[in-house]
């Protein structure tokens, strides 16, 4: 027997602050990468004053994932968010997460923890249907 995989309905959007930093993430069904490329320059325009772009999308045709960190240290931020996406059996998805720097370092595993929290949080706000 296979596993169930979700897929996005809509287009969410949900922020936290930590430490003075903000971080904005959105999630949102993507089955490609230059559609998902599309997306990411739109969110970059809205918010060209952030310090941090970093996202994690997941597609099933072809079979495809990626995780950037957009400056942050390695793994710190790309890789919670995709974390999320696999442990949610998500796919045709994408999430960005858009960090205003706040002028606190957080350290690498606060770096995780953020990235986490808000991909996390983004995403159990959004509607998801059976992917078929």
């Amino acid at each position: 027997m296979s596993e169930a995989y979700f897929t996005a309905v809509s287009y969410v959007e949900h922020a936290i602050t930590l430490n003075k930093s903000k971080f904005i993430a959105f999630f949102f069904p993507c089955t490609s990468e230059s559609g998902f490329k599309e997306q990411l320059q739109t969110l970059k325009s809205k918010h060209p004053k952030a310090t941090h772009h970093c996202y994690a999308y997941l597609f099933s045709n072809p079979k495809l994932d990626r995780a950037n960190d957009d400056g942050e240290p390695s793994g710190s931020a790309g890789f919670p968010i995709l974390g999320q996406l696999k442990s949610h059996r998500l796919i045709n998805v994408a999430c960005v997460v858009v960090r205003y720097y706040g002028g606190t370092k957080l350290g690498v595993s606060g770096l995780i923890a953020a990235y986490k929290k808000v991909s996390l949080e983004c995403i159990t706000l959004g509607e998801v249907i059976p992917f078929f």
